[in-house]
């Protein structure tokens, strides 16, 4: 399976240079990843940098993806969130692959809330590396909003890779436009939907769904098109934090697994 991913770097370095996806956490995943405008989490770093002032407390948030049909493809994602009176800030780091190929990711992200709405700003530096083929570094900027239309609806857009980054000449990085909708009445679940754009590839159809079983507990599920992606998985809520699970089942990779786990620092702000 390294073979595999040496041919993927390959093409990645003779056609146009892609990257994998970086939004990680197991309440994003099990959602079909239809979580950009539900995002005000642990998670924001990795979904919504714009939804970050939305959080209710600091956190520090840890994911772990595995793929078991491609060894040496798993990813990891790690960041910390802190809230000041200045805005909400957080640092991030991000890792996919192996010894063979890899990518690694250090981000930091910077939120502001007016009333009822927020944006942010993040930044990433992305370091590509092969074997035999040398270390590669791009920078990269996305940019993110979250605004609650009314108590029941919240929307969300962004845009990754804003300043069209490349790695090398004519080897530019995708600038992806994100948009999605959210709708959480009281006492009823959260259903959540997305439209993805990565220009010069189809756009990709997401949706999600989150029921509260009790006070702890939570059972989802949520589905991607463009390729197909069927999800689902659970969540626990903690006095000090949440525990995330969620599985896929992929058109072309087959079945993946995600764990994430979020620890609340201090008390939460009551935003």
């Amino acid at each position: 399976m390294h073979l595999v991913l040496l041919i993927l770097f390959v093409a990645f370095f003779n056609v146009s240079a892609q990257s994998v996806n970086t939004r990680m956490g197991g309440r994003a995943a099990a959602m079909g990843q239809a979580f950009f405008a539900a995002s005000a989490d642990a998670s924001a770093m990795f979904q919504n940098a714009g939804a970050l002032a939305f959080c209710e407390s600091s956190s520090v948030f840890f994911a772990y993806e595995l793929t078991p049909s491609l060894p040496g493809a798993n990813r990891t994602a790690a960041a910390v969130t802190w809230q000041s009176q200045l805005g909400t800030f957080a640092a991030g780091t991000f890792r996919f692959g192996d010894d063979i190929y890899s990518e690694q990711i250090l981000a930091g992200a910077y939120s502001n809330r007016i009333g009822d709405t927020s944006l942010g700003l993040k930044a990433n530096v992305i370091q590509y590396r092969a074997d035999g083929f040398g270390i590669r570094t791009a920078f990269t900027v996305d940019v993110g909003g979250l605004t609650r239309i009314t108590p029941e609806w919240t929307v969300g857009a962004g845009i990754f890779n804003v300043n069209q980054a490349s790695i090398a000449a004519g080897e530019d990085l995708p600038i992806i436009l994100v948009g999605g909708l959210g709708w959480k009445a009281p006492d009823g679940p959260l259903l959540t939907a997305e439209l993805e754009k990565r220009l010069e590839s189809p756009l990709r159809i997401r949706g999600g769904m989150e029921v509260d079983l009790s006070r702890r507990a939570l059972v989802r599920t949520g589905f991607n098109l463009h390729p197909l992606m069927i999800t689902g998985g659970v969540g626990f809520k903690f006095p000090i934090g949440f525990m995330d699970f969620a599985t896929a089942y992929h058109e072309i990779f087959g079945f993946t697994c995600q764990a994430s786990a979020s620890y609340i620092i201090g008390k939460p702000s009551g935003l």
